[in-house]
């Protein structure tokens, strides 16, 4: 990889046709990858160390936690550049080239800033943080888009702009908070922490979901929480609770990819995955602990970061 530290944030865009992952970690840098052709497109540098990082539903803006407790906004922009090399080209003579401009900016917390996830409906973000607290902000995000001259003949300019509003400070873990997940209406949010407390919040309200059978019919847009019953098979004989990072689903093919603490090893499962100690098939490729996993297009591609391998 093209990273001098290890890679904690990664996040993929699961539908569209771009195809894109970016990552974050140690090194403060942010990068954004073409899945497709194996390269890195953009890259751009954060404020501090990060830990988490999400795409949003457009594939224009990523928002970077870090480990000083701030939330950053970034917008991807799709530039139109004169090439001097006969490279990628439109035209026989311009080609993509893709910016990372900061459109936002939040300071309101001072732990480090663990896992992060836009809602479906990309009007909230909730960012996990070490001081065991879930900030929910309200997110404005939209790219004014104006045509008009330049030195390559009419061209069209993107304006972004992105507001971020606090709305909530959940409060009610017992430790850091390490996994995030909406359900599809956007009305709830489920999160796990590193004391293995596997809770479900009312978003609108700020506060618990107190009503547990009204959950068993709720859909979840994603599937990144290691506890719970659909993923109760997932753990290893003898498991502490630490040797499993990540785990993404895929509903499509009935996968669930989980990133294992030890030896850099990928297992798939079937999903759900209810069998204890249910069996799987093992992939290696990381000389180091696997931070993170995800699916993209339905299953097309899997994702993963390295920890110490970069």
């Amino acid at each position: 990889g093209l990273s001098l530290g290890a890679v904690y944030g990664l996040s993929a865009d699961a539908s569209s046709a771009r195809r894109l992952a970016v990552s974050v970690g140690d090194d403060k840098k942010l990068m954004v990858w073409d899945t497709v052709d194996r390269v890195a497109i953009a890259r751009g540098n954060v404020k501090s160390p990060s830990r988490c990082c999400a795409l949003d539903r457009t594939n224009c803006f990523i928002a970077v936690g870090s480990t000083a407790g701030d939330v950053t906004v970034y917008f991807i922009s799709d530039v139109l550049q004169p090439t001097h090399n006969g490279g990628n080209v439109r035209g026989g003579n311009v080609a993509n080239v893709y910016r990372l401009a900061e459109v936002a900016y939040r300071k309101d917390g001072k732990s480090e800033m663990t896992c992060m996830s836009f809602s479906p409906a990309n009007d909230k973000l909730a960012v996990g943080s070490r001081d065991d607290s879930i900030y929910v902000y309200q997110a404005q995000m939209d790219v004014v888009v104006a045509a008009g001259a330049g030195a390559q003949g009419r061209q069209t300019t993107h304006t972004p702009r992105c507001v971020l509003r606090a709305m909530h400070r959940l409060k009610g873990h017992s430790s850091t908070i390490t996994h995030l997940d909406w359900s599809y209406d956007g009305r709830l949010l489920r999160s796990t922490c590193a004391a293995y407390e596997l809770l479900c919040w009312d978003v609108e309200a700020g506060r618990l979901h107190t009503v547990p059978n009204a959950l068993a019919d709720t859909v979840w847009k994603t599937h990144h929480c290691i506890l719970g019953f659909h993923v109760m098979g997932i753990w290893p004989p003898y498991a502490d609770g630490t040797d499993i990072n990540g785990v993404d689903v895929c509903l499509e093919k009935g996968i669930v990819a989980t990133a294992n603490d030890a030896g850099g090893l990928l297992r798939l499962l079937n999903y759900p995955s209810v069998v204890r100690h249910a069996p799987g098939k093992d992939y290696t490729g990381h000389s180091s602990h696997i931070t993170c996993v995800r699916f993209i297009r339905g299953g097309e591609r899997l994702v993963t970061s390295g920890g110490n391998d970069g």
